[in-house]
């Protein structure tokens, strides 16, 4: 399909990668390191704790394509931070790409539930904003020498790279798409939603885009593949500083590594049917089926051993 051709504009949004041999197509996240990164005493454990932590993706997301993340540690930043590209595209466009790469009863599903276009379902609105690597998995954009930067503390991870495995694949999600379009800490609505505030609803099944949720259950916000499914999570749905496409932390969920605040520090790494990859399935990357758990085994051992509108934009501080 064609695509909006670019007007540029500014903003800002931040997230990482590993590659083992695999058997089949995958996304291998290509890590970079910036020299922050590359030139810290403690680089190997660092290194080794990123390829463990992307190591998943490859044997998970079935899409042939390399995405480039570059990794740097900063003082300036508090926690960890995730920056990336934003493009515009008409939703109509981004809807045919969905209904183009269907692989399976969840994605018929999800295109089922966002309507015939031109405008979006939840602001109606003729755009939607994509994430550059997600642009670019779905054919949408082109290729990026980097599709982001994700950055975290030097004092608070330099010394204790294993803390950074669940932070690592927070920023990453971020980075290929997960984010929400809603601004951090609440404020004015924005005039397009990000794909993921395709799969926001109600208790009551109905889809919510508002910054402040507040107490009562019918204006929480979960992540749900169409009106009626189950509650595969709960998103954040508070102005607390927090990223609204971060999962509530001290919900009815257990701890997961996309959680608001500082869950995802102490989170382990994702399974293979965690709601972070079910998300990341629904906006349009394809799963591939759950790998056998010699080969996940091997995996995660390897790692341990155009454009109508661009923007940046800079999410989480944990």
């Amino acid at each position: 399909m064609s695509h909006l051709s670019p007007s540029r504009r500014s903003l800002v949004v931040l997230a990482l990668a590993a590659s083992p041999v695999l058997m089949h197509a995958a996304v291998v996240i290509q890590p970079s390191y910036d020299v922050s990164f590359s030139g810290s005493p403690n680089f190997a454990a660092l290194k080794s704790t990123v390829e463990s932590a992307i190591a998943i993706y490859s044997y998970s997301l079935a899409d042939n394509l390399t995405i480039p993340i570059t990794f740097k540690l900063d003082n300036a930043i508090s926690g960890a931070q995730s920056s990336y590209g934003v493009v515009d595209y008409s939703f109509s466009s981004y809807l045919g790409k969905l209904q183009a790469g269907q692989s399976g009863a969840n994605d018929a599903t999800v295109v089922a539930n966002l309507g015939a276009g031109p405008n979006d379902p939840v602001v109606n609105a003729v755009n939607i904003s994509v994430p550059q690597a997600l642009a670019f998995a779905l054919g949408l954009g082109s290729s990026q020498a980097s599709y982001g930067t994700v950055t975290f503390n030097k004092t608070t991870y330099e010394s204790n790279p294993a803390g950074l495995l669940g932070v690592i694949q927070h920023e990453v999600n971020e980075v290929l798409g997960t984010s929400s379009n809603l601004p951090n800490g609440g404020g004015t609505l924005p005039a397009t939603i990000m794909p993921s505030d395709l799969f926001r609803y109600t208790a009551a099944g109905a889809r919510t885009f508002t910054t402040n949720g507040g107490s009562d259950p019918n204006n929480k916000a979960y992540f749900r593949i169409s009106p009626f499914a189950s509650n595969i999570q709960e998103w954040n749905n508070l102005p607390n500083g927090g990223d609204y496409g971060d999962w509530a932390a001290n919900g009815s969920f257990p701890a997961a590594p996309q959680d608001n605040s500082g869950d995802s520090n102490t989170a382990t790494s994702m399974a293979v049917s965690s709601a972070e990859l079910q998300l990341l399935d629904a906006i349009g990357y394809n799963l591939n089926a759950v790998p056998e758990p010699g080969e996940w085994a091997m995996a995660t051992g390897v790692a341990l051993a155009g454009f109508a509108g661009f923007r940046r934009l800079r999410r989480s501080t944990r």
